[in-house]
């Protein structure tokens, strides 16, 4: 199978090769806008956030932290430890002329930060004057600045706001991502991947329409919360979450048909999914809710083709429906996943059965699972070579060419953050569980996740990076963007065999049983 796929390689390699010389010449490093697609880790406000949010039910921290508000801000370049890859080089994206994320209009700008205190209905609340700062935020800010050039200018604003506000402004950027979003094809389901048996997600009005109503409870009442903590969490699981697919069948294609100038040949599509759908499959196994070979199916297999390389993937239902509005050209990076086992839910999990693992021990697990994110990232950087080589050399008047990019560089740079001297006394555990840490983050605002000590989290809750996270995510992509390398030209290697992802499995599996 292994020799197959090499000679298959090196045979469309070749191919590639004579084809890529035609109309090399618009390729660029300057983007004209971004599209993204995704989950949390790169929502910008399209799910709405609860006003109970700091008493989170569905939290799996035995603390209920929150699990929905999911960029928490950490005071940002004070010091190496924020920007240990290349220290200095990225900046506070303060609001400005150049950096905006469009208004919500009246009935949608209903988000609400609560107190500490403990008695919610009691919460005070105001209205969010800014996203909190994630990796798009950190890109789309420094990818106008000296360090950077991708972009001329950018507008850049979450896909709620855009269907609430309109578009007056050219070539805006948009975000598709969703909280909790999975990346398979069919099915309508939550944020906590219930699936809703009354919903189909097949229609982007009725999806704005559910989370719209949604914020229309979270509106204070002179200063007291609407309705109760239970009648909150109970409406905000019948909000809809659209998936990988979804966004680009039901939220950007729409938006492409109504207007085709949204995007052109030097557009930026970013595709950054598959955590949700990885996490969900390894419970399910450890759990003994699906068997072994459909784990293995899964990240072998299934989870890498809702993302690229099928005709019925995400990547390639987009380039289907671009090419039917006249849209032929343009870039696509796709990004991997960091090492998931660094994450708190894992942490968690065990302490959940009265099981505690010191930081020393948390890193032999997490490097265990770092062995089957590796083998599913190179799944997905073989289809999307497969699939650029297939894009380069079928080029003509009727088809697209595309630029394709992988983010080569995301895994090795966040580990080595993640198994940093700086992250010892903290690995795997949160900000948001430390009563020394202020609890509430403010929307918004900068605010340390640091332990009494002085040491620094990486994670502000069990699944949620903190900044110095989001800036490795964010430096990573803009120091290979600008580099300007697609997969074309770096190749592709086939490192691991599905046996061997057999083996990391069976060797997690005895850590966990």
């Amino acid at each position: 199978m292994r020799i197959k796929t090499l000679i298959y390689i090196c045979c469309i390699s070749l191919i590639t090769l004579l084809s890529a010389c035609s109309d090399d010449d618009y390729k660029t490093t300057t983007f004209s806008n971004i599209m993204v697609f995704g989950d949390s880790q790169s929502d910008m406000n399209n799910f709405p956030q609860s006003l109970y949010y700091n008493h989170d039910s569905g939290s799996i921290s035995p603390y209920g932290i929150s699990g929905n508000l999911y960029n928490s801000v950490s005071e940002p370049i004070t010091s190496t430890l924020f920007s240990p890859i290349s220290p200095g080089t990225l900046t506070f994206p303060e609001i400005s002329t150049h950096y905006n994320i469009i208004n919500l209009s009246s009935d949608t700008q209903s988000i609400c930060t609560a107190s500490s205190d403990d008695n919610v209905d009691d919460a005070s609340c105001y209205d969010r004057e800014a996203s909190s700062v994630g990796w798009l935020q950190y890109l789309t800010y420094n990818g106008l600045s000296n360090n950077y050039t991708l972009f001329d200018t950018i507008e850049l604003s979450s896909w709620v706001a855009y269907t609430a506000e309109g578009n007056g402004i050219d070539k805006l950027s948009i975000n598709y991502a969703w909280y909790g979003a999975l990346s398979r094809p069919t099915g309508c389901y939550n944020d906590d991947h219930t699936a809703l048996s009354d919903r189909s997600c097949s229609d982007g009005k009725e999806i704005y329409a559910l989370q719209a109503t949604y914020r229309s409870s979270q509106i204070l009442d002179d200063g007291i919360p609407p309705i109760s903590a239970a009648d909150s969490y109970a409406l905000e699981k019948t909000v809809a979450v659209p998936t990988l697919y979804q966004q680009v069948t039901e939220l950007f294609l729409p938006n492409l048909e109504a207007d085709y100038n949204i995007v052109d040949k030097d557009t930026l599509y970013v595709f950054y999914s598959g955590a949700n759908d990885l996490s969900a499959v390894f419970f399910e196994w450890i759990e003994g809710k699906i068997d072994f070979d459909t784990f293995i199916e899964s990240i072998w297999t299934t989870i890498p083709e809702y993302m690229i390389g099928t005709s019925d993937s995400a990547v390639q239902t987009m380039l289907s429906g671009l090419n039917s509005q006249g849209q032929e050209k343009g870039n696509i990076i796709m990004f991997p996943q960091f090492n998931l086992g660094i994450i708190p839910d894992f942490n968690y999990y065990f302490a959940a059965q009265g099981i505690t693992l010191p930081p020393e021990k948390l890193k032999v697990l997490a490097e265990s699972l770092g062995e089957l994110i590796k083998v599913y990232n190179e799944r997905v950087k073989l289809l999307t070579y497969l699939t650029a080589s297939e894009y380069a050399f079928m080029f003509s008047e009727s088809n697209p060419k595309w630029y394709f990019y992988y983010l080569d560089n995301l895994y090795d740079n966040m580990e080595t953050l993640a198994f940093s001297d700086d992250y010892s006394t903290t690995f795997a555990n949160t900000c948001g569980d430390d009563s020394t840490v202020v609890t509430i983050i403010p929307l918004g605002s900068a605010t340390d996740c640091l332990n009494s000590n002085g040491d620094p989290y990486l994670f502000w809750n069990t699944e949620h990076l903190a900044s110095p996270g989001q800036q490795i995510i964010a430096q990573s992509a803009l120091d290979w963007l600008s580099a300007g390398e697609t997969i074309l030209d770096t190749g592709v290697e086939q490192k691991y065999s599905i046996e061997d992802l057999e083996a990391s499995a069976k060797a997690i599996y005895a850590i966990f049983n």
